[in-house]
C-alpha cells in the first residue's frame, strides 16, 4: 500500500497565473468594445472570483450582461490562449514527480475544471503532466467536488489517509472541516502578490518550494 498525493494543479505545478493581469489591463483594452477601466474592474472580480472557484463561464455573463454567449465564448477562448500561451512549470515540477514515482508515492491530480470543456486536461497534457499522473480527475467532470474527488482516489488505493497540495487557503480550509483523513498542505505562491487570500494559512502544513513538498511528503509520510 503506497503513500496517496494528490495535486491541485493551477498554481502547485503549474504557474498559469501571469498571463491573468496581461490579459485583462493590455489585451482586452485592445478588443473592440473595451477599455482599460472594464480590463481593470473584471481583473478585481477574477482575484475573488479565483478563490472563490467561480468561473469566468458564470461570472462574465452576470458583469456584462450585453454580450451574447457568443460573444462570451469567445473572449473565453482569447483569455485561454493568453493565459495558458505565458503559463510555464513551477521550478522543480519534473524532479519531484520523477522523484515520488520512482519512489513509489501513488501520484494522482485533482483539480476544477477550466470555462472550456476539456481543456484543463489539454494544459495537464500539454506540459506533459499526464506521464507522471496515474489519475486526472477533473471536477465536475469526474467528481462533484475536490474532496469527493480524493475520497474516490483513495477507495480506489485502499488508503486511509491522503496528502492534498493546494495553493488556495480556502479549498484546504473546506476539506479539512469535513474530512480529518486528508492532511492538506499549502503551497504558498510565490507570486501572490495581489492575490485577496495571501497571508491566510488554512492548511496542516505550509511550503513555499517543491523541493520542500518533497522533503515534508517524505517525513510525514513515515510519521503520519
Amino acid at each position: 500500500m503506497g503513500v496517496l498525493v494528490v495535486f491541485d494543479i493551477d498554481g502547485v505545478l503549474i504557474d498559469s497565473y501571469k498571463g491573468i493581469p496581461i490579459f485583462y489591463r493590455k489585451v482586452l483594452p485592445g478588443i473592440e468594445g473595451f477599455d482599460i477601466v472594464d480590463g481593470e474592474m473584471l481583473y478585481r472580480y477574477e482575484l475573488y472570483a479565483e478563490g472563490l472557484g467561480v468561473l469566468r463561464i458564470d461570472w462574465w455573463p452576470r458583469v456584462m450582461p450585453w454580450l451574447t454567449r457568443g460573444e462570451i465564448i469567445g473572449l473565453l477562448e482569447e483569455y485561454w490562449k493568453v493565459r495558458h500561451g505565458l503559463s510555464r512549470l513551477m521550478p522543480g515540477t519534473y524532479w519531484l514527480l520523477e522523484k515520488l514515482n520512482r519512489e513509489g508515492f501513488i501520484v494522482s491530480s485533482v483539480s476544477y475544471k477550466d470555462d472550456l470543456p476539456g481543456y484543463k486536461v489539454k494544459r495537464i497534457k500539454d506540459f506533459g503532466l499526464d506521464s507522471y499522473l496515474r489519475d486526472i480527475l477533473i471536477v465536475d467532470r469526474d467528481a462533484p467536488t475536490r474532496l469527493e474527488g480524493i475520497r474516490f482516489l483513495m477507495d480506489t488505493y485502499s488508503v486511509n489517509t491522503a496528502y492534498y497540495i493546494d495553493d488556495k487557503p480556502g479549498a484546504l480550509w473546506k476539506i479539512k472541516h469535513v474530512d480529518k483523513r486528508v492532511k492538506t498542505i499549502l503551497y504558498r505562491f510565490p507570486f501572490e502578490e495581489e492575490f485577496p487570500w495571501r497571508g491566510v494559512n488554512a492548511g496542516d502544513y505550509i511550503v513555499y518550494s517543491l523541493p520542500e513538498l518533497y522533503n515534508l511528503l517524505k517525513s510525514i509520510s513515515k510519521n503520519p
